[in-house]
């Protein structure tokens, strides 16, 4: 059975495994939450200093929306209505003006996804998971401690699924020394949209 903490006990023992002196995490949208606990245990453990930096995209003080009757409707009858879904999660997904072959492309991968692990993802996201982790790495950062990793925050201005106000929100209350990279032309998804602008980001920020 799925559970939120087998994403974290796979961080550790793939970071475990391959860590070097030097170690910087790049995340995006959930995978942020489950970073964000991962930098709590390490700083449980007196290690946080592991890690230098943190890239995190698409995320938010706020958990996304996950919708209630989607979390009631059995995985099989997910898995038929994911055509009629498509389209209305492509509009929060992708900007207006995304380039049609990348959509084509990225919705190819993601039909793969099983609706059962969506199915809970939401339920982990709705059962708190998102928030607690949020809570956690507030105390942390508000601890003043230097060893705290740095962190770069990379959102699109028209993201339909964690909208910017809420990563807004999460530079001015937790990560209130972040740097914020904002890109007016991408949503959801600026890695894919904007590959060019946030490799530009990366140089400056994890080279300099």
């Amino acid at each position: 059975m799925y559970s939120a903490d087998d994403h974290l006990y796979d961080l550790i023992a793939i970071f475990e495994r391959f860590k070097t002196k030097i170690n910087h995490i790049i995340s995006h949208c959930y995978g942020c939450i489950h970073t964000f606990r991962f930098i709590n245990w390490l700083y449980e453990q007196n290690r946080v200093r592991e890690v230098g930096k943190l890239v995190m995209m698409s995320v938010s003080a706020d958990a996304p929306a996950t919708g209630g009757v989607f979390l009631k409707l059995p995985s099989t009858i997910l898995e038929w209505t994911r055509p009629f879904i498509r389209h209305s999660a492509n509009a929060r997904i992708f900007h207006p003006e995304a380039d049609r072959d990348l959509i084509a492309y990225e919705n190819n991968i993601t039909k793969h996804n099983p609706m059962f692990i969506m199915k809970q993802l939401g339920k982990d996201i709705a059962g708190g998971v998102w928030t607690k982790a949020i809570k956690q790495v507030s105390d942390l950062f508000a601890s003043g401690d230097d060893k705290v990793p740095r962190v770069l925050l990379i959102h699109g201005v028209l993201d339909g699924v964690v909208p910017i106000a809420g990563m807004r929100q999460l530079f001015e209350n937790v990560l209130t020394k972040a740097t914020v990279c904002e890109l007016e032309d991408a949503a959801h998804l600026p890695m894919l949209e904007k590959p060019e602008k946030v490799n530009e980001f990366l140089d400056s920020f994890l080279f300099e």
